[in-house]
């Protein structure tokens, strides 16, 4: 259900930005990065704003490869979810 896997990416961001010390944070966000390849939309452009907003409140928390994620999203078909991983990227 794309509600419940976007809920989960909102989630996972917390898990990063708070939880650290109980989560691994390669895997996490080698399941945020699964999540930008999603067929909906909606939970597209929850996780780029998710890793977003995690790079910006702790640049530590986020790897290079979600990076890497978020940016392919940029020119996803969608303009919704490009016009959030730009916003997020910039």
């Amino acid at each position: 259900d794309p509600v419940v896997r976007a809920s989960l990416a909102s989630l996972s961001g917390n898990l990063l930005l708070y939880h650290s010390d109980f989560v691994e944070i390669e895997g996490v966000a080698k399941r945020l990065e699964e999540r930008c390849l999603d067929p909906d939309e909606t939970v597209r452009s929850k996780v780029c704003e998710t890793i977003s907003k995690v790079a910006v409140k702790n640049p530590d928390k986020v790897t290079r490869s979600m990076l890497k994620a978020v940016s392919a999203r940029c020119v996803d078909q969608k303009s919704v979810v490009s016009s959030i991983a730009m916003r997020g990227l910039a």
